[in-house]
């Protein structure tokens, strides 16, 4: 393993970016599977060390301790700038997994750069089982096309979720592949690294994992402790309200539980690997759509409630043929798998010239008018300012000139500012 706080200029085969920094299991559980899935491959990965500046719960959190033991990061960057430094360290990018294209949660943490806006023209971009979350596109009409500039930017684009299909071609009008999420891909030796460096003792219990607390899943966890008398309960709270449990003390809770409750997704996904009976509460707020495909594929819907009035009998849940199970698994984490390899391999497909020009324009005008409103706490004028140039790529003739003299006018509006400041 590097040393993660060496700030060395090595060269790597591939930039990982996620959500790996939040304090939350799957995402840095999602992050480690694909690095090591990528190294199964034969090739060097690197996890980007991107943390937003504006996030401050990662400090100290068991992210912060996770990665310093599993995860190969690059030097730590807090903004886009420092971001594009790494293209003289990388020849591909990988954007991916979790729902690193859901509008709300990525558009916070840097606008576009889960889009690999940074990137350059001649890195290749890969987008691997990202996720919108829902069924549709979250943003805005300019929030949209801005977004799609930087996606039909991209060499080869999988997703989570079969809606994801639908999102790309018909919002993005890009083309992409469904595959598993990367937990599916990692080799069992991944995971007992983790589980043997666990303190946890015992086996045969209930585990419970509820990100949301709810009378309804209160509910379904008194079922499931009356239907199973005297086994002990262990209730492993959401990481960034309970840092206490590591992470791997949290899978090595599911690996040897007698029965799983969970409203994650990744905790369901956990119970299906480790084959263990369990039952999903339906979480549509964190994206229900991911449930619903992981589950209709395997044929486990029923294990996804919606309503305590729809629960069956505990005996429903407690009955899984994870015979089939693991073959469906298997026959698609073989070709997630592939379809990950020749996206790695493969030549990097020819760039549009103009589309590359309009990139490098983007990133000229945005540093510019950074600099120029850097002191200017004036972010209303900022947001139009924004929404006037978008406005002006996509528009022709007279309504063009009018957006392009309401950018000027409001560039030297900030500009005077910043002179009667000085």
């Amino acid at each position: 393993m590097i040393n993660n706080t060496k700030k060395d200029a090595e060269q790597y085969d591939c930039g990982i970016l996620n959500f790996w920094w939040g304090s939350n299991y799957g995402a840095v559980l999602t992050c480690y599977a694909l690095q090591e899935s990528i190294k199964d491959l034969g090739f060097v990965p690197r996890v980007i060390n991107y943390v937003p500046r504006k996030y401050i719960q990662f400090k100290g959190g068991l992210s912060e301790s996770f990665s310093r033991k599993y995860l190969d990061l690059t030097e730590r960057c807090s903004s886009r700038k420092e971001l594009m430094k790494l293209n003289g360290q990388t020849g591909s990018f990988i954007v991916g997994s979790d729902q690193v294209w859901r509008f709300p949660f990525f558009w916070p943490w840097g606008k576009n750069v889960f889009q690999l806006s940074f990137a350059a023209g001649d890195k290749k971009k890969i987008a691997y089982a990202v996720s919108f979350g829902t069924d549709h596109f979250e943003g805005g009409y300019q929030e949209t096309r801005l977004t799609e500039f930087y996606i039909r930017r991209f060499d080869d684009i999988s997703v989570r979720e079969k809606d994801g299909i639908d999102i790309c071609r018909n919002t993005f009008g890009v083309e992409a592949v469904h595959v598993l999420d990367p937990v599916f891909l990692a080799g069992e030796p991944a995971w007992h690294r983790l589980i043997d460096a666990s303190s946890v003792k015992g086996e045969g219990f209930i585990a419970s994992y509820v990100l949301d607390k709810s009378d309804f899943a209160s509910g379904i966890l008194k079922k499931v402790k009356e239907h199973f008398v005297g086994l002990e309960s262990i209730d492993m709270k959401d990481g960034a309200k309970n840092m206490k449990i590591p992470v791997e003390d949290w899978l090595c809770n599911i690996s040897r539980c007698r029965f799983f409750v969970t409203d994650s997704f990744h905790g369901a996904c956990f119970a299906l690997i480790f084959q263990k009976p369990f039952i999903c509460i339906a979480n549509r707020e964190r994206g229900r759509s991911r449930f619903d495909s992981l589950f209709a594929m395997l044929g486990l819907q029923k294990h996804c409630v919606s309503a305590l009035e729809d629960l069956a009998d505990i005996e429903a849940y407690d009955q899984i043929d994870y015979q089939q199970v693991s073959r469906i698994l298997k026959h698609e984490a073989g070709r997630s798998r592939e379809w990950l390899r020749e996206a790695l391999v493969l030549p990097r497909r020819e760039s549009d010239p103009v589309r590359e020009m309009f990139a490098i324009l983007l990133d000229q005008e945005e540093d510019n008018f950074e600099k120029l409103s850097a002191f200017v706490l004036r972010p209303k004028y900022r947001k139009k300012y924004y929404r006037c140039k978008i406005m002006s790529w996509i528009t022709f003739g007279r309504k063009r000139k009018k957006y392009l003299q309401k950018c000027e006018n409001m560039k030297l509006l900030l500009k005077n500012k910043i002179d009667l400041q000085a």
